[in-house]
C-alpha cells in the first residue's frame, strides 16, 4: 500500500508560512466596501478577497480561507503527534517481529 504521507519539510514550511502570516482570528465578511463581494478579514483590515463568478462560491471560500488560519497550527501539531505514533508502533512491531524469527525457532 502506497501512503502519501506529509514530509517534516512540508510542516516546517506550514509553520514559516504561519508564522510569516497576519495572526489571527480572521473571519470571512462581505459589505459594500468588498463590492458586495466576500473577504477574509483580520481586525478592521481586508487580508483577501474572493472573487468568483458565484458570489455563493465566494463566501464559502472566505470561510473555508478564515478557518484554516486558526485551524493550521493545531493541525501542524497533531500530525507531528500522530506521525511518531505510528513511527513508535512501527518500531516496536519491528522489534518484536525481530524477536520472534530469532527466538520462535
Amino acid at each position: 500500500m502506497t501512503t502519501n504521507r506529509i514530509t517534516e519539510e512540508q510542516l516546517a514550511e506550514l509553520e514559516w508560512l504561519d508564522k510569516k502570516a497576519m495572526p489571527g482570528p480572521w473571519h470571512g465578511s462581505s459589505g459594500p466596501w468588498l463590492g458586495l463581494r466576500f473577504g477574509v478579514m483580520c481586525g478592521t483590515g481586508c487580508i483577501a478577497e474572493c472573487r468568483q463568478p458565484v458570489p455563493e462560491a465566494d463566501r464559502h471560500n472566505a470561510a473555508f480561507i478564515a478557518a484554516a488560519r486558526g485551524a493550521l497550527p493545531a493541525l501542524v501539531v497533531e500530525v507531528r503527534r500522530l506521525q511518531k505514533l505510528v513511527a513508535d508502533y512501527e518500531a516496536s512491531e519491528a522489534s518484536q517481529l525481530d524477536w520472534i524469527y530469532r527466538y520462535d525457532r
